[in-house]
């Protein structure tokens, strides 16, 4: 039987599927134009073999190989498959779905196949026109503080090969400096080096972006993200392909572009939960990172103000050597932080205590500029009816609808599935006109700033602000100086230098305290020391020492001692510790069977034979296997109804981590078998879950 080419498409359906290359020679990692149904898909071959399970006359031949694109090579393909083995998912999942949109789109033109080359090139040569046309600055290492020095000589002195390091720095101790230099090193080593940095929000990136054209040739300095117009992020991903940028930078799925001169990876924030995918293949682009950097026998450098703990305890164990930043980069000291406690504050004007507003106005007369903290967007969280029970719900979610007010007119948005209401003018329940908004988002915190300090200039910065050119455009102004009240959700808590800030008030800070996720303190943590690092970045004088307030009514909580202490050593070595009492990661590895459906019912008879599924299996293994490896009752999601599909999951508990992944690879081809699945039921494994 003639051979056939095993070809992976962005397709969970299953890992590969079957087609004869016709009269192409084709090898493993080509991409290749291949029919599928009525239409024309881009997939990757990855073997050569015999067929699956088809007859010949049902196998169909490829159509053509995609011109103008690399191919992988073979040590590439194994490593990535390798890491679809990991995520239990296919490789086409991971490769595939990763290519930037425009290539993986047939134009019709006069060849009866053809990419989208020629906007993909309009759109590369447009953006090496507005490139500056300057060369890099002249570097001098006196630039750096002693601490920064230090590390960066750790780091260039460290011998060639894999080599990960947590750099552990305080916010405002220079950590992108220390990046820089050590790229510049690299490339002054190597001119065709190429380095990857990521960065977990889009956000980060334009004040970024600036810092390293200064310091790096503009034209060889690339962003990489779901933002960019889909021509120029292809532009780009080729130009990176082919080896002609120096410096990606990138947010999570820059992780699986092809570098062929890559010399080290970088990862900022590395703590930050945006580094989980949370649709389709649920990767984490931190620890894929270190895989590559592991495989590649490259330096991979971790950075963060806040480490995560996995990191964090991977130090402690030696696998991460850890570099530190104690002390801010303009030497000077950080922040007071200060609790106001909102216990016998009875309805405070604009959710702000007496405290907050007076140090405002003192601040605002100094020309200084105030970041007001609240990480709710959105004009107030739901709308309720004073008569009944009513709340305005989402009809295709088990989650309210949001109060937005966009153009000057309210309307009820949900924040899952996005599905638009107007508002009602009586209750749908019980008919009463006497509707209000409960709670308090960034649209009403910033209405009512204004009322309150009607002189000041606010600008407003979440996820409906900060979007494309405005986004840009606001944070220049910030810069400039031009805004003095600056409210914003968690996109702003991290990664800026504003000269003019010289305070913070944070809103609402306990909503992390109780949460039913065991991660939700050491992410309220983060975010408080990310944005208390704010203020008091320049030596502008101002008669107000830089200041943080956080309002709560839970002012004794042992959380709040760390953070006012700036002391995140001593919290994670209290988390660490009761995670290791419980037995919770990073000491035991979590995965999570994630299930949904149109139907409710079949989503539980599926998770219950599942459940009976992993346990006969844990029996059939012995006593020790039942002793390392659990399997807990099915559950509904924290979030048990979305879009109109019912959600839940089943928990895995594992202290032995190949096990785990063989019983998985195990349940994998026992259900690849079945032929009875509803036809709506979707399920995915969920490998190191962020959230449970």
């Amino acid at each position: 039987m003639s051979s056939v080419l095993h070809v992976a498409l962005d397709l969970p359906i299953a890992p590969y599927f079957d087609y004869f290359p016709g009269h192409w020679a084709l090898t493993p990692g080509q991409w290749v134009w291949v029919p599928w149904g009525q239409r024309v898909r881009i997939g990757l071959v990855i073997a050569v073999g015999k067929p699956a399970q088809w007859s010949p006359d049902r196998i169909r031949e490829v159509l053509a190989p995609v011109e103008g694109l690399e191919a992988i090579d073979a040590w590439s393909l194994s490593f990535w498959q390798q890491v679809a083995d990991y995520y239990h998912c296919a490789i086409g999942e991971l490769l595939v779905a990763s290519l930037p949109k425009a290539l993986r789109t047939v134009q019709a033109t006069s060849k009866p196949l053809a990419g989208p080359w020629a906007a993909v090139n309009k759109a590369w040569q447009r953006w090496q026109a507005s490139r500056p046309d300057k060369p890099p600055a002249v570097w001098h290492r006196s630039q750096l503080r002693a601490q920064q020095a230090e590390v960066l000589d750790c780091l260039i002195a460290q011998p060639e090969g894999f080599a990960p390091s947590l750099l552990h720095g305080i916010t405002g101790s220079g950590k992108t400096l220390v990046y820089l230099s050590y790229i510049r090193s690299l490339i002054e080593k190597n001119p065709k080096a190429q380095v990857l940095l990521l960065v977990p929000e889009i956000g980060l990136t334009p004040q970024l972006a600036q810092t390293l054209e200064s310091a790096l040739a503009p034209s060889t300095i690339a962003i990489l993200h779901s933002g960019l117009a889909d021509n120029l992020r292809a532009a780009v991903w080729l130009a990176a392909s082919r080896g002609e940028l120096r410096l990606i930078v990138g947010t999570r799925s820059a992780i699986f572009v092809p570098l062929p001169h890559l010399a080290a990876i970088i990862v900022d924030e590395e703590h930050d939960p945006s580094y989980k995918q949370w649709e389709s293949v649920r990767y984490q682009a931190r620890d894929l990172a270190v895989w590559r950097a592991q495989s590649m026998q490259i330096p991979v450098i971790l950075g963060s103000a806040t480490p995560s703990m996995e990191s964090w305890h991977a130090a402690d164990r030696g696998r991460y050597r850890r570099l530190s930043l104690t002390e801010r980069a303009n030497l000077l000291p950080p922040p007071t932080i200060e609790l106001v406690d909102m216990r016998q504050i009875r309805q405070p004007l604009a959710g702000l205590a007496p405290r907050s507003r007076e140090l405002i106005a003192s601040l605002l007369s100094e020309q200084a500029q105030v970041l007001i903290f609240l990480n709710r967007r959105g004009f107030a969280p739901l709308l309720q009816c004073a008569a009944c029970t009513w709340v305005s719900p989402c009809a295709a979610c088990s989650a309210y609808q949001v109060l937005h007010r966009q153009a000057g007119r309210f309307q009820l948005i949900c924040h899952h599935c996005g599905q638009r209401a107007k508002v009602p003018r009586f209750c749908p329940q019980c008919g009463n006109s006497d509707l209000s908004a409960q709670g308090r988002g960034t649209q009403k915190l910033e209405e009512e700033l204004q009322a309150i300090f009607p002189q000041a200039k606010l600008a407003r910065l979440d996820r409906d602000a900060g979007q494309g050119k405005h986004l840009a455009q606001t944070l220049a102004a910030i810069h400039r100086g031009d805004i003095d009240l600056v409210v914003g959700t968690q996109m702003l808590a991290k990664g800026h230098d504003w000269a003019r800030l010289q305070a913070v008030v944070v809103l609402e800070a306990d909503n992390g305290l109780f949460a039913a996720d065991f991660r939700a303190t050491e992410r309220l943590f983060a975010n408080l020391m990310q944005v208390a690092g704010r203020p008091g970045r320049s030596h502008t004088a101002f008669t107000q020492a830089p200041i943080v307030l956080i309002q709560t009514a839970h002012p004794d909580h042992p959380l709040f001692a760390d953070v006012r202490a700036h002391d995140f050593q001593a919290h994670a070595l209290k988390v660490l510790d009761e995670r290791k009492a419980l037995g919770l990661p990073p000491y035991r590895h979590h995965v999570l069977l994630r299930v949904q459906a149109k139907q409710q019912q079949v989503i539980f008879e599926f998770l219950e034979q599942a459940k009976q599924w992993f346990e006969r299996w844990i029996r059939s293994q012995g006593a020790q296997v039942a002793a390392v490896l659990r399997c807990y009752d099915p559950v509904p999601m924290n979030l048990a109804r979305v879009d109109h599909w019912h959600r839940a999951q089943l928990l895995l508990e594992a202290g032995d981590r190949p096990l785990m992944h063989r019983c998985l690879s195990d349940f994998h081809a026992d259900q690849a078998q079945q032929q009875n699945l509803a036809a709506s039921l979707h399920w995915c494994f969920d490998v190191d879950p962020q959230d449970i």
